[in-house]
């Protein structure tokens, strides 16, 4: 720390014995590299998501992909990937992400094979579910755009499921997502049901989530957000929600 326009004998202006400190400090949120290298384009690529911080440096995703090779325009991809699950919204701290442990937060290392574009998207991964890869996470995902019908400028829906063997115990995860664009407004939602079966006993959980978004101008979008999740089907009083 300095202060400008000091004299020989080390006073300043306001030398008092509490000075008013002036200071400037940088906080970087977040701060992520992307690259696509296209090697053979339209047939093979090579992708990477490296994160920088916050927590120092760490591989989001890295994968290579072959496509227009295997018949109905399907990709196949092999490395680290996000899971193909429900909506992928960006909220780590939303229920439906935090609570099911399969959103941007996760990475799974395996095999996906896909067909993404207008239309019908298709993905099925095979991935490692546990640290010690005694049982591969499977996930499974549909879903389908329609562009313009009716009133609508965009209508989506699709379903998601994933089942896992953690540490000798069962765990299945159901989600339906959807959503529809009229003008400026855009809502989303997504449902989740789960059911676990440990070692002492089982449970089953429900989750919920939607948004809308208004689009005020062509860079700003407005965004309301509404949580829910009973974690418990075995305890009565142990819903919580959340506005954002």
């Amino acid at each position: 720390l300095t202060q400008d326009d000091h004299d020989p004998n080390g006073q300043v202006d306001n030398n008092t014995a509490f000075r008013p400190l002036k200071s400037n400090s940088l906080d970087v949120e977040q701060a992520t590299v992307y690259a696509n290298l296209r090697l053979l384009p339209e047939y093979f690529d090579i992708y990477v998501d490296q994160r920088f911080a916050p927590g120092g440096a760490s591989n989001r995703e890295a994968w290579a992909r072959v496509t227009n090779v295997l018949p109905w325009n399907t990709y196949a991809k092999g490395g680290q990937f996000f899971p193909a699950w429900g909506l992928r919204i960006q909220d780590d701290t939303a229920f439906v992400n935090q609570d099911t442990g399969l959103g941007f937060t996760r990475n799974l290392q395996g095999f996906e094979i896909g067909r993404a574009g207008e239309g019908l998207s298709l993905y099925a991964q095979v991935a490692d579910g546990n640290s010690d890869g005694t049982f591969p996470q499977l996930i499974g995902s549909a879903q389908y755009m329609w562009s313009k019908t009716g009133p609508f400028s965009g209508i989506y829906l699709g379903g998601s499921a994933a089942y896992n063997e953690p540490d000798d115990n069962k765990l299945g995860q159901y989600t339906a997502f959807g959503g529809f664009s009229v003008g400026p407004l855009a809502v989303l939602g997504q449902g989740v049901y789960q059911a676990s079966e440990l070692a002492s006993a089982s449970n089953k959980q429900w989750i919920a989530y939607t948004e809308a978004n208004w689009l005020l101008f062509g860079w700003l979008n407005a965004k309301f957000a509404f949580d829910w999740i009973d974690p418990s089907d075995r305890v009565s009083s142990d819903q919580r929600n959340r506005f954002s």
